[in-house]
């Protein structure tokens, strides 16, 4: 009697959309916490695999994706990451299953379920003896402030992968327990079920990873567009444009390039900004660029929010954000520039800051002159460092406002760095400790070769 048994490369498939499923299953749900209440700073598994992928991607082609695609490269490679993390849930599930069929160890559902654990236990470590150090969360994410939520976090991916994989081949061992026409009855239902359950996670997390990806909504952009024109009009009001510089470089130039320049000396700039030749003096903050490391930004929460300064100090500080408020006394217009910008790109801007230099807090925790950098670690666990010189410049401040406002999330808020003459990537955003040190500390860019 000839028993009808399915093909191995069916059996495969099968549990290799039982492991896809699992996949995303998993996935969905971690999303869904990232993006609801994961606490500020925490990133999902998949956040990891695209900071582990970006380290590892050659600083050249890193670069060249930031210029030509801008945001988009990043939101490409976070869509690439997701599909990746079913496709491995996948290749897990036929793997495991194949060591079902072998047999060699258990037997029955005792068999399915060492299994499960075995494939999930390799995920488990995969996640954080793989993709947490090369993400620079360290081996078990030691090297991160969150290194108990981010191994609980791989605990329950795994977990859920394995019990999930567990359950949907218990369904289809039941599959042949019955005959004939109820068989298939049963069959067609469960591929229904699974069908729409695959489709119904597949847009969750389609819809959570956008949701993740999406910056922070902009606000008013006509108001804040007319408050850009406002700053850059009374900016030359109070700083006039110095015409004899401007009319001493056009002697020497063969053509004017408006014949009435010297009746109204701001002629020139008043006709091609009106013809749409110049851009802005003041970039707006709906317009302004927006580069992070993140695919999901922190949102911090001002009122728990608190800035300490230690290190090489004589006297540590801790400051609230109304400590900070109460001392943002000082503005100033400065163009910021991302590192990647190339030339007439749209990765910089101008604004109008307002905070307070950052030497006077420094000074107030009498720094030791010994300092060789001044470390500034952000709330998403991002860390860069500029020289103690540079620190004590005036023009280095410690803002909380960007063009009459209150900094938007995706721009630093509750405060940020601004450094004039340095690159975009040395402006730290989301600041919440600051820290002297005697060494030339290497950033997070920085360790990747910028």
């Amino acid at each position: 009697m000839a028993i009808q048994t399915s093909s191995i490369p069916d059996r495969a498939q099968a549990y290799g959309r039982s492991g896809a499923l699992a996949a995303l299953l998993a996935l969905f749900l971690d999303l869904l916490w990232r993006a609801t209440i994961a606490p500020a700073g925490v990133p999902s598994i998949p956040e990891t695999v695209v900071a582990a992928v970006a380290r590892l991607t050659p600083t050249a082609l890193f670069g060249w994706a930031t210029e030509t695609f801008g945001s988009m490269a990043q939101n490409t490679l976070w869509a690439f990451v997701l599909i990746g993390v079913v496709l491995a849930g996948y290749w897990a599930g036929q793997v495991g299953g194949a060591l079902v069929d072998a047999r060699r160890v258990g037997h029955g559902r005792s068999r399915t379920g060492l299994i499960a654990a075995i494939m999930g236990g390799i995920l488990f470590l995969f996640i954080t003896a793989a993709v947490l150090p090369v993400a620079r969360e360290g081996l078990f994410g030691s090297g991160s402030a969150y290194q108990g939520a981010l191994l609980l976090q791989a605990a329950l991916f795994a977990a859920i992968w394995a019990l999930t994989w567990t359950a949907l081949r218990g369904l289809r061992r039941g599959e042949g327990s019955a005959a004939g026409a109820a068989v298939d009855e049963g069959v067609s239902r469960r591929f229904a079920l699974r069908s729409m359950a695959t489709a119904g996670l597949g847009a969750g997390v389609a819809f959570l990873g956008w949701r993740l990806a999406k910056s922070p909504e902009s606000g008013d952009a006509v108001a804040r567009q007319q408050a850009a024109a406002d700053i850059a009009a009374q900016a030359r009001i109070e700083a006039p444009l110095d015409t004899d510089s401007i009319f001493s470089a056009q002697e020497s130039t063969p053509e004017p390039v408006l014949a009435d320049a010297a009746a109204n000396p701001e002629a020139i700039f008043d006709e091609l900004q009106a013809a749409g030749k110049l851009t802005p003096t003041i970039t707006s903050v709906a317009d302004f660029y927006h580069v992070s490391k993140n695919i999901s930004d922190p949102v911090v929460d001002g009122a728990s929010w608190a800035l300490t300064i230690d290190g090489m100090v004589g006297t540590p500080l801790r400051l609230t954000y109304d400590d900070l408020i109460a001392r943002a006394k000082t503005r100033n217009i400065t163009t910021l520039s991302c590192i990647s910008n190339e030339l007439n790109g749209d990765l910089a801007g101008a604004a109008e800051w307002s905070g307070l230099p950052l030497r006077e807090l420094l000074v107030e925790a009498d720094i030791d002159p010994a300092t060789v950098d001044v470390v500034f670690r952000a709330a998403d666990g991002y860390d860069d460092s500029i020289p103690f010189a540079q620190a004590m410049a005036p023009t280095t401040l410690l803002v909380t406002g960007m063009n009459g406002e209150p900094l938007p999330p995706d721009h630093g808020f509750p405060a940020r760095l601004i450094v004039p003459p340095i690159y975009g990537m040395k402006n730290v955003k989301w600041v919440e400790h600051i820290e002297a040190v005697n060494v030339d500390y290497k950033g997070y860019w920085q360790t990747r070769g910028w």
